[in-house]
């Protein structure tokens, strides 16, 4: 078996949601708004709310494993990706601003709590760990997001649940968007981690583009 087939499989079958996206728009976009002077990106999204769905728009979604399709009640992936607008929806631009301002400042490893959709109408809080691959910090065009669902751990009763050491991100998840505290240990980006972001970022014949 040929290493680019074992890191599909490591990326097909790996117990967390997985997603391998292309925000090569996106930093065009930004480019496109530093010319034009804007400075602080919060003040800028928050003037027109317009701006941030414009930003979303930006972001494709390349391909997803098994574990997304399950979390996110998917038949499919290609049912997923036609339907995308039902995941990224409602309350989650608070969290979308937050993210899109990690990465104006250059920040191309960082993890945030947010919210998306399942395809069955289920709200998930979910901890999500976005990290730009080696090789790809000029362009964005290959990035590597996982999410957690920690619903149950917004919830009064699951507060204290702590993450594994696998899943040690980038900084500290103070607070849920429920307002539950939940302790998440923080370390930087590691080198193993990054090794193996990079390799998963090969190209698939797999990948789907969303249109």
């Amino acid at each position: 078996m040929s290493s680019s087939t074992d890191f599909e499989s490591m990326f097909d079958f790996a117990p967390m949601s997985l997603r391998l996206e292309d925000y090569s728009g996106l930093k065009r976009l930004f480019e496109a708004w530093r010319r034009d002077g804007v400075v602080d990106l919060v003040d800028h999204l928050n003037a027109e709310p317009q701006r941030v769905r414009e930003c979303m728009a930006q972001l494709r979604v390349l391909s997803v494993n098994q574990s997304t399709l399950t979390m996110l009640a998917a038949p499919s992936q290609a049912e997923l990706l036609s339907r995308l607008d039902s995941v990224f929806r409602d309350d989650m631009a608070a969290s979308v601003i937050h993210e899109l301002d990690q990465l104006w400042r250059e920040n191309l490893c960082f993890d945030n709590q947010t919210v998306n959709y399942a395809l069955d109408g289920r709200r998930l809080n979910v901890h999500v760990r976005v990290r730009v691959l080696p090789g790809h910090e000029e362009s964005w065009d290959r990035v590597l997001v996982s999410l957690d669902d920690v619903t149950n751990a917004c919830a009064p009763n699951g507060c204290a649940r702590r993450a594994s050491p696998m899943h040690a991100t980038c900084s500290t998840i103070r607070r849920c968007r429920c307002g539950w505290k939940i302790s998440v240990p923080s370390r930087p980006c590691s080198t193993t981690y990054a090794r193996e972001a990079s390799a998963i970022s090969r190209p698939s014949s797999r990948c789907i583009r969303s249109s």
